[in-house]
């Protein structure tokens, strides 16, 4: 499944939580690692091995196979929201170690479970840390997405987020599987909370990752009684085209749009 512009295509990963942009240049866009997320676990008991060696693994794996110049992680790098933990002082830096002998470029958008995070990375990782968190280029504007987003992200043809980590709760199972939306917002409604002219706004495709990291819970979609205060601000608002954002499946299956949803608006 793959989306053409102005010499860029973006196309996704069949199967997997990460896309890749082609510029002339290969690069590999992905988020919501939250490593050390398996380390809370332990305390309420529950056992699993640690992660990080092997979403590493799984990265360098996609580095090579579709042979990418850089990486962009769209944040929450770590799980634990302020703290620095022991373990991340060498979890952490080991993780990025290994995937810069890659030999690419590295950049990364600041998360809300990123507190300290500048403190843990190696000094070829980039670090986007203004107000917004995010960075552009080609008009393409990426962001972790718990923030609002920045004015350079008005006139861009896509916006790149993750930070929902949406799932889809499937009817005839009711097991919740991750999934990709694409999203539009409403160009009259945010003019409104902007003060601005809506002709000042573009309509870029705004694209929600799912979480790298699978062991990670998600915000169901489609189902009832979620809580909005994790959600963006265009969420929350309400400022997303109901009618021209969709749900897709990681393996490309339409499963359907925001119009007949119950919840988010």
């Amino acid at each position: 499944m793959g989306e053409e512009f102005k010499g860029k295509l973006i196309k996704l990963i069949k199967n997997e939580p990460a896309l890749i942009i082609e510029d002339g240049k290969r690069h590999l866009v992905l988020g919501d690692l939250h490593i050390g997320f398996e380390k809370g676990l332990s305390l309420k008991g529950i056992k699993i091995p640690s992660q990080t060696d092997k979403l590493a693994k799984k990265i360098i794996e996609l580095i090579r196979k579709n042979s990418v110049s850089s990486l962009i992680i769209l944040g929450d790098i770590k799980h634990e929201f302020v703290t620095i933990k022991p373990y991340e002082w060498f979890d952490i830096p080991k993780f990025f170690e290994e995937i810069l002998k890659e030999g690419i470029e590295v950049k990364v958008t600041l998360g809300n479970h990123d507190g300290g995070l500048d403190a843990l990375l190696p000094p070829k990782v980039k670090l986007f840390k203004k107000i917004t968190k995010s960075f552009s280029f080609g008009k393409i504007t990426f962001l972790h997405g718990h923030t609002w987003i920045g004015k350079e992200a008005l006139n861009s043809h896509y916006i790149m987020m993750g930070h929902h980590h949406f799932t889809y709760r499937f009817k005839d199972t009711h097991k919740r599987e991750p999934v990709w939306v694409f999203a539009r917002w409403s160009r009259y409604k945010l003019s409104k909370i902007l003060k601005v002219q809506e002709s000042s706004i573009g309509d870029p495709t705004i694209i929600i990752f799912p979480a790298f990291n699978q062991i990670l819970s998600g915000y169901c979609i489609n189902c009832e009684r979620n809580e909005e205060r994790e959600l963006n601000p265009l969420f929350r608002e309400r400022l997303i085209d109901r009618r021209r954002s969709e749900i897709f499946s990681l393996d490309y299956s339409y499963l359907r749009s925001f119009a007949n949803l119950p919840y988010p608006s």
